[in-house]
């Protein structure tokens, strides 16, 4: 082995292989990250792959219509804009159902921060990996979590 192919070994980026060409990956966030009215947006692997990222919806009704989205059976990723305080906070979040097997938990795991790092300018980042289910994503445990995230004393004024 020559010197300059061992230094490369060692300094090559590695890729987690998940594919963010869908176009509409980034036009999404970039929807929300803007002054329009859409809030959130939704991210998931689309049936049979676990090795491509998928738009999957949007909508400007809040934390309501963002967990009405979410299912026991798929991982999904989602960008959210919050008011907290008079300013505007992005949040990123990643949600594993209960029913997500242990080989697309572990795939899941490594997907996160690639699906992250595309979702640029977010304040803080929120995972639920479905040990209780859905049941235990509720509005009042994402405003606890955000709030410690961002370091805000006061979860009352998100």
């Amino acid at each position: 082995m020559q010197v300059g192919a061992r230094n490369e070994l060692h300094t090559a980026k590695r890729s987690s292989g998940l594919d963010l060409s869908d176009p509409r990956l980034q036009s999404a966030w970039d929807d929300v990250r803007s002054d329009s009215d859409v809030n959130w947006c939704l991210f998931g692997y689309p049936d049979g792959s676990s090795t491509k990222l998928e738009f999957k919806s949007s909508g400007s009704d809040g934390l309501k219509g963002l967990l009405g989205t979410l299912s026991e059976d798929s991982v999904t990723w989602a960008g959210m804009k919050i008011s907290v305080g008079g300013g505007t906070k992005l949040v990123r979040f990643m949600f594993v159902g209960s029913n997500v097997g242990g080989m697309k938990r572990g795939k899941a795991s490594l997907h996160k921060n690639t699906v992250f790092n595309m979702m640029e300018g977010a304040a803080c980042d929120v995972s639920f990996d479905g040990g209780d289910g859905l049941v235990d994503v509720t509005r009042e445990k994402i405003i606890h979590e955000i709030a410690r995230a961002v370091s805000i004393t006061d979860p009352s004024i998100i």
